[in-house]
């Protein structure tokens, strides 16, 4: 399995959040998303953004969707 390590950050307001140093069994693409755990929670986040650094170190900037019921109903809006 690969396993892609970066660090991430929220940017969903206007100050970013570090969500620390994550494991990813791909290297997610921008517009995809990604379910992390949050105070336990699985929470969804969208890629808008990914940083490759000279020293092969990446960041990763993700927007929160919110849980999984959250984020189908904002499919649901954009499609509609």
């Amino acid at each position: 399995m690969y396993d892609f390590i970066c660090i991430t950050v929220d940017v969903s307001s206007d100050t970013a959040v570090s969500l620390g140093i994550k494991r990813y069994g791909t290297r997610p693409k921008i517009g995809e998303w990604v379910s992390l755990n949050v105070d336990k929670e699985e929470t969804f986040f969208e890629v808008v953004m990914i940083v490759h650094h000279h020293n092969n170190r990446s960041d990763l900037y993700v927007k929160r969707l919110g849980d999984h019921r959250e984020a189908i109903k904002k499919i649901c809006k954009q499609s509609s």
